[in-house]
C-alpha cells in the first residue's frame, strides 16, 4: 500500500507493511508535523521498523526533531535513517545520531529509491517561476496539492497548444509553457496573468470555462490566448479594450484581438517585435 500527502511547505512519501518507509522532504515546520503526527498515530500503534529517508529535508524545526525521536522511542526492531548533513548535524546537537542505524540507498528497496528521485526533480521545480506564480492564487496550505494538479498538464507542454480551465492559477501553466520563448520573464508574467484575467473576467464573467493558448511562432515570439466566452464586440474590438491591452501593446509590440463570431469567444494574439 503507497499513500502520499503534503502540508504546507512539507512532502512526505510513504511505503508501509511491517516496515515503514518514509521520505521527508522540504521544510519540516512545527505545523506541518503536529498535524501529519495527528493523522498518523497508527504508525505507533504497533512495532515496526522504521526506514527514513530524509536526504531532501532542507529545514527541521525541534518539534520535526521531536519526531525522529519518537520512531526511536517507539521502535522494537530498528529505524534506518538516510540523511544529508544539514538534518545529521540537528540529530548529532541533541545526541540522538547514534542510535540510528545509518544506511546509504542500496538499503532501500527500489521502488522508493524511484520515490526520492521524482521528488528530487519535484523540488528542483518548487524553485521556479511559475510556482512562485502559482503561489499568487491559492492559498500556502494548497500550494503542494495544486502543484500536482498542474502536474498534469505537464504532458501537453510539448504541443502547439495547450488547454486549461479559464482559474488564475493556470497563469502558473501558460507561464511554463510559454517560458521556452526568448522573452523577458517580468513580461511574459504580465503578459499571462493580464490575458487569463481578461478571459476570465471579461470573456466568461467569472463563469467556468476554458483557455487555450497557442504558439503561433517562435521566432519572433507570436503568442495565441483565445476563450470561448461572450467575446468583444466587433466595433469595439480595438478602442474598447482595456488599459492591460495597451500596456502589453506596448511591451511586446503588436497586438490583435480577433472575434470569430460575435458572443462567441475572443482570441488575442501577441507578437514580440
Amino acid at each position: 500500500m503507497k499513500e502520499r500527502g503534503t502540508f504546507y511547505s512539507m512532502g512526505w512519501s510513504m511505503i508501509y507493511n511491517d516496515s515503514v518507509y518514509i521520505i521527508f522532504w522540504g521544510s519540516l515546520d512545527s505545523d506541518p508535523i503536529n498535524e501529519w503526527r495527528e493523522k498518523h498515530t497508527f504508525l505507533f500503534q504497533k512495532p515496526r521498523d522504521y526506514f527514513l529517508h530524509l536526504s531532501l529535508v532542507n529545514f527541521m524545526s525541534s518539534t520535526a526533531l521531536g519526531l525522529l525521536y519518537l520512531f526511536l522511542s517507539r521502535k522494537k526492531e530498528k529505524v534506518c535513517i538516510y540523511a544529508n548533513e544539514y538534518v545529521k548535524e540537528g540529530l548529532r546537537t541533541l545526541n540522538i545520531l547514534e542510535h540510528f542505524q545509518e544506511v546509504d540507498e542500496s538499503s532501500f528497496p527500489e521502488e522508493m529509491v524511484e520515490e526520492r528521485r521524482k521528488m528530487e526533480g519535484f523540488v528542483v521545480e518548487l524553485r521556479k517561476r511559475w510556482v512562485k506564480i502559482l503561489r499568487d492564487f491559492v492559498p500556502q496550505e494548497r500550494v503542494m496539492d495544486e502543484i500536482q494538479e498542474i502536474g498534469k498538464f505537464f504532458p501537453e507542454l510539448k504541443n502547439e497548444c495547450i488547454k486549461f480551465p479559464a482559474d488564475m492559477k493556470y497563469a502558473a501553466l501558460a507561464y511554463k509553457y510559454l517560458e521556452s520563448l526568448p522573452l523577458d520573464p517580468d513580461e511574459l508574467e504580465f503578459l499571462v496573468k493580464e490575458l487569463l484575467h481578461n478571459a476570465i473576467h471579461h470573456g466568461y464573467e467569472g463563469r467556468p470555462g476554458e483557455v487555450k493558448v497557442c504558439i503561433r511562432s517562435k521566432s519572433p515570439p507570436r503568442i495565441s490566448f483565445i476563450d470561448y466566452g461572450r467575446g468583444f464586440r466587433r466595433r469595439k474590438a480595438i478602442e474598447g479594450r482595456g488599459r492591460g491591452l495597451e500596456l502589453i501593446e506596448r511591451k511586446f509590440g503588436k497586438i490583435e484581438i480577433k472575434v470569430p463570431e460575435e458572443g462567441k469567444g475572443t482570441e488575442v494574439v501577441v507578437e514580440k517585435r
